[in-house]
């Protein structure tokens, strides 16, 4: 993947970081980059390039122009971390070397995000931080004469699911918005055409954190 980072500001400074708020201060010896755009709930790989880096600091831009300091991160060397951007986040500077450190720059790179399959299952990637990951939680408990189940949004006509009911109860895992508004149709049908197919119209999810 390409790295992202397009180099430092100068003059070289440092972000200083206290709970969510964030200030940069004027340093030589000290480096930290400049802004890097990023999609939220992506996962990037972020690691020092050219030798060890002892401090790492971010500072997230907001879509609607604010800012805020990420206090996710403690002091102490360190060769990698996971960086997931949350909700509004569209770039991010960060300070990744002080002035006793060898690092030369920054790889950021993007590494995947969390995917869901078509049976509801999301991928096996981990995340060694702090940052939440949002996602839905659908809790099904189907009639046990179903046996076939499909998911649709209700606003635009997409199919979410449309699998095989092996169990009675399941728990699908879905993008955010669908917690966020009654926007899912659920239908069961009997294959066999025994018993006619049922629908749920207006389902919300529950919210989920997939970091936890």
């Amino acid at each position: 993947m390409t790295n992202l980072f397009k180099g430092n500001v100068v003059p070289s400074g440092y972000l200083n970081v206290s709970g969510s708020s964030v200030s940069f201060n004027e340093l030589a010896g000290v480096e930290t980059s400049l802004p890097i755009p990023v999609t939220p709930f992506a996962t990037y790989n972020v690691q020092p390039d050219g030798g060890t880096a002892t401090r790492f600091r971010i500072r997230e831009f907001m879509i609607d122009g604010t800012e805020r300091g990420n206090s996710s991160y403690s002091d102490g060397a360190w060769t990698e971390y996971a960086y997931i951007p949350g909700a509004g986040v569209a770039s991010v500077q960060i300070y990744y070397k002080n002035t006793s450190d060898t690092a030369t720059g920054l790889i950021f790179k993007k590494a995947g995000v969390k995917t869901i399959d078509t049976n509801g299952n999301v991928n096996s990637l981990v995340v060694s931080n702090l940052v939440p990951v949002h996602a839905s939680k659908l809790s099904i408990d189907a009639d046990p004469s179903a046996e076939r189940l499909m998911l649709i949004d209700r606003n635009t006509g997409e199919l979410l699911q449309h699998r095989l009911l092996d169990t009675q109860f399941l728990t699908l895992t879905l993008p955010l918005k669908y917690s966020q508004e009654q926007s899912i149709s659920c239908l069961v049908f009997d294959n066999e055409l025994v018993y006619s197919g049922g629908i749920m119209d207006g389902v919300q999810c529950e919210s989920a954190d997939l970091a936890q």
